[in-house]
């Protein structure tokens, strides 16, 4: 990953296939709500936080998603394993776009931190 910790031009170009108007601008605001979302997770994991609270802050990462892409994408879920990426897309329910990261179970990674 680039040091400016924007994605590589194969993923963004991924990234432009999930919503007409994502952008540059976008990425920084995707970039916090994966760091919001996974530290949701872990919260959950760890008994801080109950399943009512995780369902509340999930549909506010949501409508923080519809925001960045215009809608929720096909396909698009969020992880509840805090040992992974939050965002991500189900390759059993849509194709992954090409040049999007994928982790080890094929499961398209919308923005990877690292």
């Amino acid at each position: 990953m680039p040091k400016n910790n924007y994605p590589d031009n194969k993923h963004m170009e991924a990234l432009y296939t999930l919503g007409p108007d994502f952008s540059f601008t976008k990425w920084n605001e995707l970039r916090r709500i994966e760091m919001t979302a996974h530290r949701r997770a872990e919260q959950y994991c760890n008994g801080e936080i109950t399943e009512e609270q995780s369902d509340a802050s999930d549909k506010r990462i949501e409508k923080r998603i519809i925001k960045v892409f215009g809608k929720i994408p096909d396909g698009f879920f969020l992880n509840g394993d805090p040992r992974g990426y939050a965002l991500k897309l189900d390759n059993e329910k849509v194709t992954i776009p090409d040049g999007m990261h994928k982790d080890w179970g094929g499961y398209g990674i919308i923005c990877p931190l690292d």
